[in-house]
């Protein structure tokens, strides 16, 4: 079941055309955003400085700012090709979801670990 040659042809055409497109909004999306994160890192050291913050803080909080905006950006560029990112936003979000009072805590556990250096029932082996 071969198309004919013409088919194919237009068959490509489109499909590249398609491809073409989400390229050029990719590379746009990009460009804004990036111009949008300097923005916002611009707007954070401002901030930052006439709250009288710690001079040696200034870079490091703005330049957070700017590389969580960029995460953004790339994440969005990523859906843009139809690459799956829910798992993307969910990996880093998935610590702060846990309640630190559960009993499988970590914190918790090494907490009453060293509440009672001495008692049979913290020791390590236990855990």
């Amino acid at each position: 079941m071969e198309l004919p040659t013409q088919e194919l042809i237009e068959s490509l055409l489109s499909e590249g055309v398609l491809w073409g497109l989400r390229v050029i909004g990719a590379v746009a999306l990009l460009l804004v955003g990036r111009w949008i994160a300097g923005a916002l890192r611009s707007s954070a050291r401002r901030a930052l400085e006439r709250a009288e913050t710690d001079p040696t803080l200034v870079p490091f909080l703005s330049g957070i700012a700017y590389y969580l905006a960029i995460a953004v950006v790339l994440i969005a560029v990523l859906g843009l090709f139809g690459i799956e990112t829910t798992s993307l936003v969910a990996v880093p979000a998935a610590p702060s979801t846990r309640s630190p009072h559960t009993e499988t805590s970590s914190t918790s556990v090494c907490a009453s670990s060293w509440a009672v250096p001495f008692s049979s029932e913290s020791s390590f082996m236990s855990m």
